[in-house]
């Protein structure tokens, strides 16, 4: 009889096992993180080529939103500037090897970069990242975002690396007009 009750045992341990198989993995919290940039975003970006350079005003419009069940965060930005208008597309996500976020983008003027790390830490992210323009030229900056108590708000700035020192050369403000779908 112990010997049937052990078989049983080890039979519904094993389907167990199976059925906690098939289901699908679901986003941890270090996904959920990201959530915050879900929605429609209208920004204003000021940039500027170096310390002593004019800041130049750029028109940001941007749609985030979850993908792939919820692994990833997808950005579509459209970029006025300079009277052109760029396209851009990002990829986040979570490392769990590196235990950061991190990001791949690309624009329609050849520009393509890495977000090499991403904190989220209440209402503040810090990144850093690597970007390459088509001319091959490297940037590597970092940046402080910082949102409103509602998430419905973002400001911020960039440093880039120039010549072994840290230098501002982006800012920008933002709001969310359309706040994700809960």
């Amino acid at each position: 009889m112990k010997k049937i009750a052990f078989a049983i045992a080890v039979i519904l341990s094993i389907a167990s096992a199976a059925r906690a198989q098939t289901q699908p993995p679901q986003p941890g919290p270090e996904h959920k993180k990201m959530l915050i940039w879900v929605g429609d975003w209208t920004l204003v970006e000021e940039t500027r080529e170096s310390v002593s350079a004019p800041w130049d005003k750029a028109a940001v419009s941007c749609e985030t939103q979850p993908i792939l069940g919820g692994f990833f965060l997808e950005y579509r930005c459209k970029i006025k500037a300079k009277g052109r208008e760029i396209n851009h597309v990002e990829i986040e996500s979570y490392d769990p090897v590196k235990k950061t976020n991190v990001t791949s983008f690309f624009n329609s003027e050849g520009v393509s970069g890495h977000v090499t790390f991403a904190n989220y830490v209440g209402n503040k992210e810090e990144i850093r990242y690597t970007l390459l323009d088509i001319n091959g030229k490297m940037l590597e900056a970092r940046c402080t975002w910082t949102f409103g108590p509602d998430f419905m708000s973002m400001s911020g700035s960039c440093d880039q690396l120039t010549n072994g020192k840290w230098e501002l050369f982006r800012k920008m403000t933002g709001t969310k007009t359309k706040a994700a779908v809960k």
